[in-house]
């Protein structure tokens, strides 16, 4: 739903018929971004915070009578929160509590830390964590299922739910040992039962609206068909989505995004009679961080309360854990021009040989959710790990397949990219992967292989060998190495190995291996570098890629375009710069003017002959 402008306040008047609002304002899927300030890089980012965030729950709460305020869950891991871990006293929740949070919903990586962490977080916060569906030994709830507020006589239950796949998530660890995740349908219809009469049922569930991995009544979607009573309002988050508001059987679904880049804020009307109580009215929207240059500046008392912890971050993320030689990377000429998965590049074939080593797989996969990694010679440091690969729950979990199912996973993560076709000058994604909360483009290490863009999804390895050239049968096995996360997403109902049966063997983070604090991906590579001591470009990478024609005239002046800023990719591109496509009247104009031809707009004119004859007269 749009912005709308926030209503004035609104006191129960002494009628018959009386008047109350209420305003939710729900965080989510924060991931350590308490201050505006990029660790991974240890720079200022202003795009979003909780620090800033404060500011608008402040102005709020100065315009309206009655504000609760939530946390929809993920507060504590990502941007070095996890630094602080093992403190008696956390920043996140330090900051809920000066905030004046009412309520947290656990997230699946609160998690990440083990039980001891959530006592103390269950000790520090000063609000209600509010979790139905996470049962003990018992089968009674660990945490409150839900509260009940009273807002001038009306009722207003808040029920927080966590994805069940969390027990997925946490499965080869201890972390939930004794524990477990209630269906969310079973739990809520129980739940119903229970409760009290109310006037409005709120939920903030730490889940998508789509189901996950295929998994029944993982998605708010799902649920809301399937549960006894419904829900006036749901709050989501854990995808890192922005939704500002739909409605899905007669419930109003909205979702916060992530990084604190916009405050999900629902308005609620009601209307009291001495006979009846109902709501009149329900609004959702999102009030951006950061639009059109307006910038939401952050809590000053919060910055000041957080700055010890800030000062910690910064130091850490500057270790040198050794230097690089050579660069690692291809620096690209084009903004936000995905070529990391273009070309055989040094730095992911190191991360492969890492792996390879760590897990003693014959054949390892990963993903970078960076599209964009660097690693140049000089220092290199923590934050240099953390920036390149962002995954910090990414372990290697070792399962025994069979050379036709890695093919097929290879084709489904090579159809990441859409297919070329002639006139082609750049690659693109595939717009719902684009979309995707994690990267779903992987790397492979321990064989070689081809990818050719040019060819349709499904054909498009076209070379398959083991790294000494022979040629990988359909009946081989193989021990493969991979994120338990990503495995599980291809085994599911909608998965590319969907019924198929592929053995686990071992994972790094096993106590018998590595464990959980030396077996991540992070610590890997961490460890690796300090050990090398210096890192060089020798790392032959397994991949090949066949991808656009770019000999002719036009698509070489279509490239220089891009590289000197006359052309743009959007951030992750989903539509490739075509030389054969008709440009528009008015597109033409406006490159006229930006590089100062002055030229008529041809009808019919192919985007390669009008880029060529600019390119020509910037280069005269």
């Amino acid at each position: 739903m749009e912005n709308l402008p926030l209503p004035k306040k609104n006191k129960m008047k002494n009628v018959k018929t009386q008047e109350a609002s209420l305003s939710l304002l729900i965080s989510s899927d924060l991931h350590g971004w308490y201050l505006p300030w990029d660790y991974t890089k240890d720079e200022e980012d202003v795009h979003g915070s909780l620090a800033q965030l404060s500011t608008l729950i402040q102005d709020v709460r100065k315009s309206h009578d009655h504000v609760l305020v939530f946390d929809a869950g993920d507060l504590v891991q990502g941007n070095a929160s996890s630094l602080f871990a093992k403190d008696p006293d956390h920043p996140g929740i330090l900051a809920l509590n000066a905030i004046g949070y009412n309520g947290w919903v656990l997230g699946n990586h609160e998690f990440d830390y083990g039980k001891d962490f959530i006592q103390r977080a269950q000790e520090e916060f000063k609000g209600n964590i509010l979790l139905a569906n996470l049962l003990d030994s018992q089968g009674d709830p660990v945490f409150q299922p839900y509260k009940i507020y009273d807002i001038e006589g009306i009722k207003v239950a808040v029920v927080g739910l966590i994805t069940p796949l969390v027990g997925e998530f946490k499965e080869k660890t201890s972390f939930l040992k004794n524990f477990s995740v209630e269906d969310p349908v079973t739990c809520l219809n129980r739940l119903f039962q229970e409760m009290p009469p109310v006037d409005a049922k709120i939920g903030i569930f730490h889940m998508g609206i789509q189901n996950e991995n295929a998994h029944p009544n993982t998605g708010i979607r799902d649920i809301v068909q399937h549960i006894s009573s419904s829900f006036d309002v749901i709050a989501g988050a854990h995808m890192h989505q922005l939704e500002p508001g739909i409605l899905l059987n007669k419930t109003l679904v909205a979702e916060a995004g992530m990084f604190g880049t916009h405050l999900l804020k629902i308005d609620l009307d009601f209307k009291k009679t001495p006979s009846n109580t109902y709501i009149s009215q329900r609004r959702s929207s999102l009030i951006p961080i950061y639009q059109e240059d307006e910038i939401v500046a952050p809590n000053k008392d919060l910055i000041d309360l957080l700055k010890p912890y800030h000062l910690r971050a910064k130091k850490t993320s500057e270790e040198v854990l050794g230097q690089v030689k050579d660069e690692m990377v291809i620096r690209s000429k084009i903004p936000h021009y995905p070529h990391i998965g273009s070309y055989s590049s040094p730095f992911t074939a190191w991360i492969g040989s890492v792996l390879l080593e760590a897990s003693n797989a014959d054949v390892v996969s990963f993903h970078l959710d960076n599209p964009y990694p660097s690693i140049y010679p000089g220092d290199f440091r923590k934050k240099d790990i953390y920036r390149n690969y962002q995954y910090a729950g990414g372990e290697i979990s070792v399962y025994r397949i069979q050379g036709w199912q890695l093919k097929r996973y290879m084709e489904w993560s090579a159809a990441y990219f859409n297919r070329i076709h002639p006139g082609d000058v750049t690659i693109s994604i595939q717009p719902k992967r684009a979309r995707r909360k994690y990267s779903t483009y992987d790397f492979f290490s321990g064989i070689q292989y081809t990818i050719d863009l040019n060819q349709p999804v499904g054909q498009r390895i076209v070379e398959f060998t083991y790294d000494d050239g022979e040629e990988i049968k359909d009946q081989d096995l193989l021990n493969l190495g991979t994120n338990s996360f990503r495995m599980k997403a291809l085994l599911s109902a909608n998965g590319v190995l969907a019924g198929e049966r592929v053995p686990f063997l071992y994972s790094t983070i096993d106590e018998d291996r590595l464990g959980p604090k030396k077996g991540r991906i992070q610590d890997l590579l961490k460890e690796d570098i300090r050990r090398r001591k210096v890192l060089t470009n020798n790392f032959q990478s397994s991949l090949h890629l066949i991808g656009p024609d770019l000999t002719s005239g036009e698509a070489k002046a279509s490239l220089k375009l891009l590289e000197k800023g006359y052309l743009h990719l959007d951030f992750l591109p989903t539509k490739s710069i075509n030389i054969y496509e008709s440009m528009p009247i008015k597109e033409q104009i406006a490159l006229y003017q930006k590089i100062g031809l002055e030229e008529n707009p041809q009808e019919d004119a192919r985007r390669g002959e009008i880029y060529l004859k600019c390119w020509k007269f910037i280069d005269q």
